[in-house]
């Protein structure tokens, strides 16, 4: 999460995985333990709403570091 980019919602994010590594600490997603690259977002919505999110691996956490 050190690097996590800030995004917004619509949008489009396409990130190039090609130098991606794991975060330090970082657990595997449980539906695809051999993952060993990813990109972080930071995403902090207003208000309460409903976010859709499309991806072959998603691993989303509530959290302000890893070690939560």
């Amino acid at each position: 999460m050190a690097s996590a980019a800030t995004t917004t919602v619509p949008g489009d994010h396409q990130p190039d995985l090609t130098l991606a590594t794991a975060e330090p600490g970082e657990a595997p997603p449980s539906c695809d333990t051999a993952a060993t690259r990813s990109v972080w977002y930071r995403y902090t919505p207003a208000r309460t709403k409903f976010v859709q999110v499309y991806g072959n691996v998603i691993s989303v956490h509530r959290a302000s570091d890893l070690s939560e």
